[in-house]
């Protein structure tokens, strides 16, 4: 992720000079990632900022040699895989905590209904080791 915005912020600053103008937009995503692009997002929290830039060293409107903007899009495409895996995990775990969470829920009722020693035995050892 940090990756991302030094490469970013070092291609932006590396390329600053005064011939022409250019607009470049900054937004933060929903996981407080910066983002720069020439083209808006769909955000409406984008700030913009116009920037002079080379026109005799660039060979792309966003200021990005062809080899620069595939690595970049590259380095941004493995954070959006790396966001996505660990999203996914998270939502794993919380549906494992949820599926303990209802086999808790089932025990305790079962356990208070049953008037069976030997079910109330198993319904505690079942709490015991999920639940406590």
């Amino acid at each position: 992720m940090h990756g991302n915005r030094l490469v970013a912020t070092l291609i932006l600053t590396a390329s600053v000079r005064t011939v022409t103008a250019d607009t470049v937009y900054q937004w933060t995503d929903t996981n407080g990632q910066v983002h720069y692009g020439d083209i808006p997002p769909d955000s409406s929290h984008t700030i913009t900022r116009n920037i002079d830039i080379d026109s005799s060293s660039r060979s792309t409107a966003t200021g990005l040699r062809p080899v620069e903007k595939q690595r970049l899009r590259q380095l941004q495409q493995q954070a959006d895989d790396r966001r996505q895996a660990k999203q996914r995990i998270r939502q794993d775990i919380r549906q494992q905590l949820a599926d303990e969470q209802q086999v808790c829920h089932e025990a305790r009722s079962r356990m208070q209904q049953t008037r069976d020693h030997a079910l109330r035995k198993r319904y505690a050892a079942t709490l015991r080791r999920h639940c406590w």
